[in-house]
């Protein structure tokens, strides 16, 4: 119970770390970004960031199930870019790809919180 708290603690610190580096992630691309009213949040960083998380809690035998459900999703969102439009565009599947991503990241993510003391085989 103590190290689930102490590791709660270590990854709380890890989203404040992660806030202060997405922004000044943002403000070293915003030279190159169009400018716009609005500053989006980087949602490659946060899907990359929860899936370590992820890893993290749930260590490596549960969390191939979790990229084996991301895999095909992204194969999925593939498949149904070419089927809609009769091409592969990565300036189009790179946006859908990251928000999927993140999805199923933050899912994944609290799962891993809730079931973290699964046995490993």
């Amino acid at each position: 119970m103590a190290a689930n708290i102490k590791r709660l603690i270590i990854q709380l610190l890890i989203f404040v770390v992660g806030i202060v580096l997405e922004r000044i992630i943002i403000v070293l691309q915003s030279p190159l970004a169009p400018k716009s009213g609005h500053r989006h949040h980087l949602a490659w960083f946060w899907s990359c960031l929860l899936l370590f998380l992820t890893w993290w809690n749930f260590g490596g035998y549960y969390f191939c199930y979790v990229l084996i459900v991301w895999m095909l999703l992204a194969i999925i969102l593939i498949i149904r870019q070419y089927h809609h439009y009769q091409e592969l565009i990565y300036r189009r599947y790179w946006p859908a790809f990251w928000r999927m991503t993140f999805v199923i990241s933050a899912i994944a993510y609290l799962c891993s919180w809730a079931l973290q003391n699964l046995p490993e085989p």
